[in-house]
């Protein structure tokens, strides 16, 4: 009741003070929390189906929301909703609190962020950024709480695939409506971007591509509609133009390839898409890539990090770092500035949010959590991937893929880290991360239970006769 009340409260503001286009992220945003209190497990179905779609479709500019306290894009509003909505889901379910305390580690990160915001230099971003971070990690308590059977996790992989079909209708009506599907980068090559951005797409896709591959893959199970669509997804990964996205897919196609024990065969696939890569897409040609051999030889490394560092065009990332080191990290290297500080340090001195993130992760944390944060998630992380490896599901499981499929994707992951920003596409990438490996640890939680479920039970004996055992009744009995 009262739930209701705060609802039909904030939705009368919402219809007073917002723009009509606005008004209806907004109402989407409060629907998707409610399904979330009401039914987490639909909501999940929802969000994996909807995940590449972006509010900001509903935007006609840049962060036109709260534009007093920094600005805030109108997809921020799903990301606002989630948060209500899983602290309401906790507070009506304690448990969901045991489940939590379960991973010291995280909570001792997320605690660490959360502190930080005390003396951040810029709350806003601070708050955007930390909530950022948690939706992955709330998506994967609610995976493991929520996801029961089979058919169950079979539902949650269907709801990624039909993702595609929702992206699909926003690109058609984006292109009738006569929308740009590409984008011209700073050295005039077209990149695709579809509806939602060009890294956006190609974070998107990756997920998409190693779904398939993983599936498509199997041991004696050869699904070559899966693969032909993994090679879909990971062309579009290409024809968008990012570059640490094409890495990221091709580390992690190797990567599963060999969890399976098929080292050759994992050089072989990753040896081939980086030729593919290297001739037919854009990836190779844009910025520092399209030298020739001649200017190349010309290069000289004789200076410090920074000027070796600055003869490698990155493409502008190089200043963002040695600015993020030097007037940040170096500044305060044990507790950092706040979490949100670097972007906001970025912010003022490029004079615009385009770009103003510092381009990896580490560094990142470095800056805005200093060692002590920066250690926790470094071994968050470890530990993560130590978690992932030890799980394992027999070869003849039907999904035996979620293992291969979690690894790799979080291998992904940290190879798009060292230069970009993947804390920032929360639903497009850390979202589906966090959601394989929750189908994991369900499916391996399944077939452990399973092995318990017909163990012996002793049964008395009569006098003087020793225990005997019997087997563990039938369930028509």
């Amino acid at each position: 009741m009262l739930f209701a009340l705060v609802l039909m409260m904030v939705a009368s503001v919402f219809v007073l003070v917002l723009p009509p286009h606005i008004l209806i992220a907004a109402s989407l945003s409060i629907a998707v929390a409610t399904i979330l209190v009401v039914n987490p497990r639909a909501y999940l179905h929802l969000y994996l189906a909807t995940g590449g779609l972006s509010l900001a479709i509903f935007a006609t500019g840049r962060r036109e929301l709260l534009k007093s306290f920094g600005g805030m894009e109108p997809d921020g509003l799903r990301l606002l909703a989630f948060s209500v909505g899983a602290l309401l889901l906790v507070l009506l379910r304690p448990n969901l609190l045991l489940v939590i305390g379960r991973y010291r580690l995280a909570v001792a990160f997320v605690l660490v962020l959360a502190t930080s915001l005390l003396y951040s230099s810029s709350i806003v971003e601070g708050v955007r950024l930390f909530l950022k971070i948690c939706f992955p990690l709330m998506t994967y308590v609610l995976i493991i709480t929520e996801v029961r059977t089979k058919d169950d996790i079979r539902s949650m992989l269907r709801a990624c695939l039909m993702g595609v079909g929702c992206v699909g209708v926003v690109t058609i009506v984006r292109l009738v409506s006569g929308d740009s599907l590409y984008v011209i980068d700073a050295g005039g090559l077209a990149r695709f971007q579809g509806p939602m951005g060009a890294g956006t797409l190609a974070f998107y896709c990756t997920c998409l591509s190693l779904l398939c591959y993983s599936y498509g893959t199997m041991q004696g199970k050869r699904h070559w509609v899966s693969i032909a669509a993994a090679i879909v997804f990971g062309a579009i990964v290409a024809a968008t133009g990012t570059r640490v996205a094409a890495a990221g897919l091709l580390a992690a196609v190797v990567t599963i390839d060999c969890v399976r024990g098929r080292f050759k065969r994992g050089c072989v696939v990753g040896t081939i898409g980086l030729l593919v890569v290297a001739v037919l897409t854009p990836v190779l040609k844009r910025f520092a890539y399209s030298r020739d051999v001649h200017e190349l030889a010309g290069l000289s490394f004789g200076g410090g990090f920074w000027e070796n560092l600055s003869v490698v065009d990155t493409s502008g990332r190089d200043m963002l770092w040695r600015r993020v080191w030097e007037d940040l990290v170096l500044t305060s290297p044990v507790f950092g500035h706040g979490i949100g500080s670097s972007n906001h340090y970025l912010t003022d001195m490029l004079g615009t949010v385009e770009g103003a993130v510092p381009h990896d992760e580490i560094l990142r944390l470095l800056a805005d959590t200093g060692v002590i944060g920066a250690s926790l998630g470094v071994a968050l992380a470890v530990s993560i991937v130590r978690r992932l490896w030890r799980t394992q599901l027999p070869e003849a499981d039907r999904y035996e893929f979620l293992r291969p499929l979690a690894l790799a994707s979080f291998v992904s992951f940290l190879v798009c880290s060292l230069t970009d920003n993947t804390l920032e596409f929360y639903s497009v990438l850390t979202g589906y991360i966090a959601a394989f490996s929750g189908l994991l640890k369900v499916r391996s939680d399944q077939l452990g239970a399973a092995k318990l479920s017909p163990v012996a039970t002793l049964q008395p004996s009569h006098a003087g006769e020793p225990l005997r055992s019997s087997p563990a009744p039938s369930p028509q009995s």
